[in-house]
């Protein structure tokens, strides 16, 4: 039997961002639906089974609706859901134990659907599982967009043997931030803020910010990564990370949050390779990760971070692509 994960961050893309910005509100309605096309992709690949993390009643009412319409109107039956049994209580813990739940369970693959923040929460989880991101949250740097029911149809054809991990799948690299014994991951940004505490989590303002690491530099993406971007070049998937600090330096226009665009001094940047290790200094400003304070340093401990192998994102554009050669050849 095959069975895939799948996980609706149902809190995903509520964040302040919504009141200080033009941020897409993705709500809980759509995130049902989401996950009903993501299924029927699924069902339609071959997968038997849909191991999920339990949802509320904001996503799962919608997703039930969705779902009886979908089955009445096409006359196909979707993967039976697999509720995982665990408590819920709607912090990011619930995402942690899901996916360790999901790992321990043998699934073949894991959707996360949820914004940057939620998608750093695998990292070190699931280890070879293949990762299908979609996109329900602000920024979205890591998921970027694809269509449900397609992306769905891609992590079944990988989940079931169709395609090859290696002919659908990228190898994405993480920051590790080491503090006081605890560790971090980020898959698209680390930046030490002038804030002392977490707060709403929420980091948009460049005047708060003293640097900024990106795990990869994308102009097309909006977010603090955007201000390396602006300045540095490291492909994602090349294993190199870019530095800049705020302040000083050639003054450069970077997309913060959906429609607020600032301008920046930035400096030189440094390089980070596969393996280095890099310290932040000592500071009592709280060091953010994919758009979000995280961790404060009351004590004004130093850090570090370290650029790493993460995971295996199943690209949507590559798996669909390698059902076509296969099937009709080059």
């Amino acid at each position: 039997m095959v069975s895939v994960g799948v996980i609706v961050n149902s809190a995903s893309g509520h964040d302040v961002r919504r009141l200080v910005s033009a941020a897409t509100v993705v709500d809980n309605s759509e995130k049902g639906a989401m996950a009903v096309r993501l299924m029927a992709g699924l069902g339609a690949a071959g997968v038997d089974e849909v191991l999920a993390m339990p949802l509320d009643d904001t996503v799962a009412g919608p997703m039930a609706r969705v779902r009886r319409g979908i089955e009445l109107e096409t006359g196909a039956p979707l993967p039976p859901i697999r509720w995982l049994d665990m408590p819920v209580v709607g912090r990011a813990v619930d995402t942690c134990l899901a996916l360790d739940l999901m790992r321990q369970a043998g699934v073949a693959a894991i959707c996360v659907l949820g914004g940057d923040g939620t998608q750093r929460l695998a990292v070190g989880r699931i280890g070879d599982i293949p990762l299908t991101p979609l996109s329900t949250g602000t920024n979205n740097a890591f998921p970027g967009w694809s269509e449900a029911t397609v992306a769905g149809l891609a992590t079944g054809c990988v989940a079931t043997g169709q395609v090859s991990r290696e002919d659908a799948c990228v190898q994405e690299h993480a920051l590790l931030v080491h503090h006081d014994g605890r560790t971090e991951a980020a898959l698209v940004d680390v930046a030490v803020t002038r804030s002392l505490f977490t707060g709403v989590r929420a980091s948009w303002r460049a005047e708060h910010v003293e640097e900024v690491t990106a795990v990869f530099t994308d102009p097309t993406v909006i977010g603090l990564s955007a201000i390396v971007a602006a300045r540095a070049d490291a492909p994602r998937h090349a294993p190199v990370a870019a530095r800049v600090r705020l302040g000083e330096g050639t003054r450069v226009r970077a997309p913060l949050a959906p429609g607020v665009v600032e301008e920046v001094a930035v400096s030189q940047p440094q390089y980070l390779r596969l393996g280095d290790v890099a310290e932040i200094p000592d500071g009592h400003g709280a060091i953010s990760l994919d758009g979000e304070r995280l961790i404060e340093r009351p004590g004004g401990l130093g850090a570090s971070m370290e650029l790493v192998e993460a995971l295996w994102r199943i690209d949507v554009a590559r798996a669909m692509s390698a059902t076509r050669v296969q099937r009709w050849g080059p």
